[in-house]
């Protein structure tokens, strides 16, 4: 495992070019960013109303989140193109730490005109679309909503992350009825389908009509555990695959091609 110079979460996320017959993102490497503070050396933004959300680090070539604020979930914003229709999000996860130990860590993808209705414009739980996270019973699961605000998370079978597995997920998103389904498959093993069409936690606003943001929040994992994310991609329609790329790479420069 890697030395831990606080709490610890790292995560490395990457992004992999499609055929162009998706909507593809662009591929860029975090290694051009050297280390420090990602929102300082990159197009990511804080999330964390009047806080520099300094767990959110570049080390190594690597995103990585570390905790140094326990009382304090902490969040980073990338800002994307309005995305509408049916597509796809996918990424591969896995958890590092002792078995009697766990994350919270969560992947969302959200209309950011939402985060204003807290009365600032930072992301909070209650504004969120699809919301999918590693939680302290050890499983996955994912949030239920009810479109404004509310719901519960849920999960339609239990996957035990804490193994040391990397689990690839994948997100089939409809932005028609703002549903969408979540299937976790270790590698090596059979794709589990754990939220069939969940409903948004927060319905877009009529002035985005889409999600235009992919918010990332740390909270209350235990010590001396570390969370890898990697490989994040956009598709448009519904894609089976979760494509793995050996590098890591970063969405800094995301951009949607005709």
């Amino acid at each position: 495992m890697k030395s831990l110079y606080q709490t610890l979460l790292y995560v490395a996320i990457g992004a992999v070019c499609v055929t162009s017959a998706q909507a593809q993102v662009a591929k860029d490497n975090f290694n051009g960013y050297g280390n420090g503070i990602l929102t300082e050396i990159s197009d990511w933004r804080d999330g964390t109303d009047g806080t520099v959300s300094d767990s959110f680090t570049v080390a190594g070539g690597e995103m990585a989140i570390v905790r140094t604020n326990r009382a304090l979930t902490q969040w980073v914003v990338y800002d994307i193109p309005v995305q509408t229709g049916l597509f796809t999000m996918t990424w591969t996860m896995r958890y590092e730490g002792a078995a009697d130990s766990y994350a919270d860590v969560g992947v969302c993808l959200s209309d950011s005109a939402n985060y204003n209705l807290n009365g600032n414009n930072a992301p909070d739980y209650n504004e969120q679309g699809f919301m999918v996270r590693m939680y302290n019973e050890g499983v996955f699961d994912a949030r239920n909503g009810d479109l404004a605000g509310g719901g519960t998370y849920a999960r339609l079978a239990d996957v035990d992350y804490r193994d040391g597995t990397t689990f690839a997920l994948r997100v089939v998103v409809s932005i028609l009825d703002s549903s969408y389904s979540v299937y976790v498959r270790p590698v090596g093993g059979d794709e589990v389908m754990i939220a069939e069409e969940f409903l948004f936690r927060r319905i877009e606003s009529a002035e985005t009509g889409g999600s235009n943001a992919i918010a990332i929040w740390n909270n209350d994992s235990t010590a001396d555990t570390m969370v890898y994310i990697d490989n994040l991609l956009l598709r448009a329609g519904e894609q089976t695959d979760v494509p793995v790329d050996e590098n890591p790479a970063n969405i800094d420069s995301w951009e949607l091609m005709d």
